[in-house]
């Protein structure tokens, strides 16, 4: 659809085969590798116009029926619908990885029936009071979806970064010196914990193009040593699950073949909207009145398929990582009566071994870990070194996972809004504190979030009329919008505090407060958990210090911990089970907008006009809708400095 009106260049069909077959060079002497498609020459490229592979299909139908049950009524029921599947071209691909664009396709479905009825004018009465009435009645609904994903693994998540089977086999590791154990007392060789001895690899041809960059690794040494880690894969450009290709001369050049060009990601919305209008003239006046009303919802998701991998990984089996010190396994000589053989040196027992079983450590079991051992058939509590790498991605389902696994401290592998954390679109309609503290039948939380549904309605009468060469628009316009959440009670905090006015006991609040500082400001304090004594105050965004004089930068009442509001329960946040959201949020007050407009004109010539008008106008706020997640995560990625939607603007 948009041929490139400059050459373009692309590796030549045999070249990119080659380098998908052959992806790593490796170095002269020692350990490691370059990409072979960083060797080429200008005779490895071919010069194009047409985009290969960027298709793009569409098919759009709309149809009508007219009914006209009598002379002066009529409805009509109309509709239209769109479908729509490209693939997603970019040149970063197209150079040498043309094969993994991803796909996207959409489709749009809107019907509507409009009822209108008109009021023909008596003709056997002479200049009527009402005349050229008619009122019109309109209710449409309408629907979008669309997703964007690889087109050949789709919805099949551990599909996108499988590379192949890893088994990787690991051996005890004991003390070389003879060590006192602390329970027993003896000296024995002990176990230190278990260390990788050898990784191997089965190719699998899932992600062929991919999966060649680890089959090379392996096939360029004969020496073992190189497959102890997968530390040392990795530095060697092989690839394990859930890695991707590394780009071609760097981070903004070319994606190396095998690269999958983005997740996965839908959105489904809808509206329903409903209106009326009606006018009539009455007298010399032309009156027009009318009213609408719309909610839309809003929903999507979306998942980094490649990273479960990486996240499966991570959370399997660490609550097994450590030994288990306090109980030794002894395996030590005996003579034949049991008794242990003791050396000719001060008496002791030594020169054997003591081995630890892996120390099972419930807290810090993964959601992820538990689903999958009972997939495997494992006791929960088993000892097994469950090797990730080995399995199917057929063995594994995103649903394993907790939700704030998922959402790994910030670093999301997954967006939602009106879905769950696994895809599914929701049935019902979480609230917010729901989303803070429901949890599932085994006790994780679920973090659901509501779709986005906002509301919009508003009425508007104007009336057209003359007064000798002078004609007049008059009207009057009332928005009404509803973002339908909650939103923070106050944006510089996210917990009630105390304010002037207000009892805490005879803490602090008993002193007195600047003559200039009235009920309701807020108050700030010197240590967040045990304060003794106010630094200043706030009155919406104006702020003061100790002494009431107002101040620009409220750093300069800041304690050596920061700016501290005194809270009233300061032991509560939003991570605790008992959390309850009426402290920190309240609903979105509905916005309304008064928009009066007036015009006026009058000739002034034959050929001129004189016009001027005044209108007062507003648009809807984008961007809205509340995401929790931001606020739950806000304290364990405090230094990233990210920046928060405010679902509180104004209209």
């Amino acid at each position: 659809p948009t041929p490139s009106a400059i050459p373009l260049y692309r590796a030549t069909d045999s070249i990119r085969q080659s380098i998908i077959e052959n992806p790593l060079r490796s170095v002269n002497a020692g350990f490691g590798a370059n990409l072979e498609a960083e060797f080429l020459h200008d005779d490895a490229f071919e010069e194009y116009t047409v985009k290969r592979g960027d298709d793009d299909y569409r098919i759009n139908l709309s149809g009508k029926l007219d009914f006209k049950p009598s002379k002066n009524t009529n409805i009509v029921l109309g509709g239209s619908a769109l479908h729509g599947k490209n693939n997603n071209w970019s040149n970063f691909h197209a150079m040498f990885n043309e094969a993994n664009f991803s796909e996207t396709f959409y489709d749009n479905y809107r019907v509507y029936l409009r009822f209108t009825q008109k009021f023909p004018d008596n003709p056997d009465i002479e200049n009527p009071t009402i005349k050229n009435a008619y009122y019109s009645i309109q209710a449409d609904y309408e629907t979008t979806f669309g997703k964007t994903w690889d087109k050949k693994h789709k919805d099949n998540f551990f599909d996108y970064g499988y590379i192949g089977k890893f088994t990787t086999y690991k051996i005890p590791f004991y003390s070389n010196d003879l060590m006192q154990d602390s329970v027993t007392g003896l000296m024995a060789h002990q176990l230190i914990n278990f260390f990788d001895t050898l990784i191997t690899y089965e190719y699998s041809d899932l992600n062929y193009e991919a999966a060649n960059y680890t089959q090379r690794y392996f096939d360029m040494y004969d020496n073992s040593f190189f497959y102890t880690s997968t530390e040392l894969i990795q530095t060697g450009k092989g690839l394990l699950n859930g890695d991707a290709p590394i780009n071609i001369y760097g981070r903004y050049r070319w994606a190396s073949p095998g690269q999958l060009s983005a997740g996965y990601s839908n959105y489904d919305n809808n509206q329903f909207r409903i209106s009326a209008a009606g006018s009539a003239d009455i007298k010399n006046h032309a009156i027009t009145v009318g009213f609408e009303f719309e909610q839309r919802t809003y929903t999507s998701y979306s998942v980094s398929p490649r990273g479960l991998w990486t996240l499966a990984r991570g959370l399997m089996n660490k609550h097994i990582a450590q030994i288990d010190i306090n109980n030794p396994v002894l395996h030590f000589v005996t003579d034949e009566n049991g008794e242990y053989v003791l050396d000719d040196f001060d008496n002791q027992i030594f020169n054997d071994t003591i081995s630890y079983n892996r120390l099972y450590s419930e807290n810090d079991q993964a959601y992820f870990d538990i689903n999958f051992r009972d997939y495997l058939g494992l006791d929960k509590n088993s000892l097994d070194w469950v090797d990730v790498d080995k399995y199917d991605p057929s063995d594994f389902d995103i649903s394993y996972f907790s939700a704030d696994e998922l959402l790994n401290s910030g670093n999301a592998y997954v967006g939602y809004l009106g879905y769950d954390v696994y895809g599914n679109k929701l049935t019902h309609t979480p609230s917010l504190q729901d989303f803070f503290t429901a949890t599932n039948d085994d006790g994780w939380y679920t973090r659901e979030r509501a779709p986005f549904q906002p509301t919009y309605a508003a009425a508007y009468i104007q009336d057209k009329f003359a007064f000798n060469d002078l004609v007049f628009n008059v009207g009057l316009r009332v928005d009404r919008f509803d973002a339908n959440q909650m939103v923070l009670k106050d944006p510089y905090t996210l917990y009630e505090t105390y304010k002037v006015g207000d009892d805490d006991g005879g803490k602090i609040l008993s002193t007195n407060h600047p003559d200039n500082v009235g009920e309701g400001f807020v108050i700030y304090v010197d240590n967040l958990k045990n304060p003794t004594s106010i630094q200043g105050y706030r009155d919406e965004s104006t702020w003061y210090d100790a002494a009431g004089t107002e101040i620009d930068d409220p750093q300069l009442i800041a304690s050596a911990t920061g700016i501290q509001p005194y809270l009233v329960n300061p032991d509560i946040e939003m991570t605790s089970p008992d959390y309850n959201v009426t402290q920190s949020f309240e609903d979105y007050e509905p916005q309304i907008t008064v928009m009066p407009r007036i015009s006026f004109s009058f000739p002034i010539s034959d050929v001129a006009l004189f016009y001027a008008h005044y209108d007062v106008l507003s648009t809807r706020p984008g961007g809205l809708n509340i995401n929790p997640i931001d606020y739950l995560l806000m304290q364990v990625r405090a230094t990233e400095r990210r920046i928060l939607t405010n679902p509180n603007l104004q209209p």
